[in-house]
């Protein structure tokens, strides 16, 4: 999951920047363009684990659970349920068939900021990427490494697995690998 949020860090982040650089980049076209790589699959999988669910999964207990999921995960949220819902008396993995989509709810955090992050860097920059660019994502990246390692918690819930400011670090890593935001 980490080399994954480093590579779409590296894959988003120049995207928008080479957009924003040849001027013609759009907000709403980078997110109809999202909507459009992510949606279809993301239903079929929805649409398939109802169907599935009620053949797989023991007890009524765990069916509730399983639509309290079902109702957060397209909201791409799922990451905070989870988080919510571990500790002693949480559900085996075996038994939360949505907890795979953490991992898209974070990264869909992170197309929900970085575009706008960026427009605001570049505009900041006054039309371009530069020194204030780098110095901003690298303290960013810094802040987001430090809380990642400060709130790791291997006793109870995990604030740094589940929480997308403590994975921010991640994806900053990858714009800055290559061409970054110099």
């Amino acid at each position: 999951v980490d080399v994954f949020f480093v590579i779409s860090g590296f894959l988003i982040i120049n995207q928008i920047k080479d957009g924003l650089e040849a001027k013609r980049f759009s907000v709403l076209s980078f997110y109809s363009r999202r909507a459009l790589r992510i949606l279809p699959p993301f239903l079929v999988m929805v649409l398939a684990t109802f169907a599935v669910a009620p053949f797989v999964l023991p007890a009524p207990t765990i069916y509730h659970e399983f639509m309290r999921q079902a109702a957060i995960t397209p909201l791409m949220l799922s990451n905070f349920l989870f988080y919510n819902r571990q500790g002693y008396f949480d559900l085996q993995a075996d038994e939360k068939p949505f907890l795979h989509t953490w991992t898209l709810a974070i990264e869909e955090q992170f197309y929900l900021i970085a575009p706008l992050a960026l427009l605001l860097l570049f505009r900041l920059g006054r039309g371009r990427f530069g020194a204030l660019a780098v110095a901003i994502a690298v303290a960013l990246l810094a802040a987001s490494l430090a809380g990642a390692i400060a709130y790791t918690n291997m006793d109870g819930r995990n604030p740094a697995f589940y929480f997308p400011q403590w994975r921010a670090w991640e994806f900053i890593a990858g714009g800055l690998v290559g061409r970054g935001l110099a």
